[in-house]
Parts: structure tokens; sequence; C-alpha cells
């Protein structure tokens, strides 16, 4: 890994991947790449929903956070051709089916 990603990894506090020594090389740059990804996503987003929408990119970014926790090196490599905002738009549904089943009691 080169040592750019691995201070950038460390400072974002994202877990150690999981893999052979090439597949976590491979994936830390892939896993950095969706982050910048998601990153100007949400940074879109959030010039899109104006003040008083600050909730909204606090989720955003914490569902963000969640799929950068992905610590299988395997996971990352196999997401390499898929599109950011997808996988993104995947995981804000699942956020929101996962409140709605919350909120009306079922777990």
């Amino acid at each position: 890994m080169n040592a750019e990603l691995e201070v950038q990894q460390h400072q974002e506090n994202w877990p150690a991947l999981q893999g052979s020594p090439k597949q976590v090389d491979w994936a830390s740059q892939i896993r950095a790449q969706f982050a910048e990804k998601w990153e100007s996503i949400i940074d879109a987003q959030e010039d899109r929903f104006g003040a008083g929408n600050e909730d909204k990119v606090k989720v955003l970014r914490q569902i963000a956070r969640r799929l950068l926790e992905e610590p299988s090196a395997r996971r990352w490599i196999d997401l390499r051709y898929d599109d950011a905002q997808d996988i993104l738009r995947s995981a804000i549904l699942e956020h929101q089916s996962l409140g709605a089943r919350t909120s009306r009691g079922e777990a």
C-alpha cells in the first residue's frame, strides 16, 4: 500500500482490510476511490438540500462511513466496476427500509 493511502485510511480510522497482501493493496486503492466519489456526491447533495438540512447530510455521511468500514479486500475488488452512486443509493434505501421497520416495531 502506498504511504499516502495508508495515512488517509489511518486518519479516517477505517478498519484494516483483510486478504492477501496483493488484495489489500489493490482494495485500498479502490476503497479510497469510492471514498472520494461518495464525498463528492454528498457535497453535491448538501448544496442541493440547502441550509436547514444538516440532518440529511449527516445521515448520508454515516451511511458512506458504514460502507467504507467494509473490511473484506475481496468485496472491494468485486465492487471495482460498480457505480459509486448506485451503491450509495442502495445503502440509503436499505437504511430507510430499516428505519421504517424499526419505527413500526419490526426488527
